[in-house]
């Protein structure tokens, strides 16, 4: 930790004078000594820049016990506590791992349409297909549910003959007999019955 009021640039005639006395407390050195030391060529110049060092009590610059004799640098009262700079970096704490995200479950597919089944291909033998000779002609599959059932009621009628029948059954009678382009007429005979009256 660098000391707070005071630190000179690293490597600059403060901070190695500084350093210096802290390797040798009990030292003390003259401006020549200084100037010889550290190939500074003017003692002045070694006063200007020692000049702060001096009012943050790192150094002091005084008479030995002989008041007549010359100033000598020697350690402060503050030099113990004082702590040079040191420009390496501290080492810097690496970040956190970031704690993986859960895992997700991977999305259902989507359901896909089966294909169409396909009927099974069924071979046959030309020679024993079965041959009807003479077998009538039924009526056509494409006919309505009871073409049959009010084509053999109308073969029953005469000009001016009635078939009595229920509502619903009267209703699909009469819808045969238009499809079939047949000329009748139909008529309420009771609250559940109706009649149809073959007029041609």
């Amino acid at each position: 930790m660098n000391f707070p009021f005071f630190t000179p640039e690293p490597g600059s005639l403060p901070d190695r004078v500084l350093r210096l006395f802290q390797r040798q407390p009990t030292e003390e050195f003259t401006d020549q000594d200084l100037a010889a030391k550290f190939q500074v060529t003017s003692t002045a110049k070694i006063k200007a820049l020692l000049a702060a060092c001096i009012s943050h009590d790192l150094l002091r610059y005084d008479r030995d016990t002989d008041p007549t004799g010359p100033k000598v640098w020697r350690a402060g009262p503050k030099l113990a506590s004082w702590q040079p700079f040191d420009p390496t970096p501290a080492p810097s704490t690496p970040p956190a791992a970031a704690t993986p995200a859960p895992a997700q479950r991977p999305a259902a597919p989507f359901p896909q349409a089966s294909p169409p089944k396909r009927r099974p291909r069924i071979d046959f033998d030309p020679a024993a297909a079965l041959v009807h000779k003479g077998l009538p002609l039924p009526p056509r599959a494409g006919g309505a549910p009871g073409d049959s059932k009010y084509a053999a009621v109308w073969a029953r009628l005469q000009v001016g003959d009635c078939v009595e029948l229920p509502d619903r059954p009267a209703h699909s009678m009469a819808s045969w007999c238009k499809k079939n382009k047949r000329r009748i007429t139909v008529r309420r005979l009771s609250p559940t019955t109706k009649g149809v009256w073959r007029t041609a």
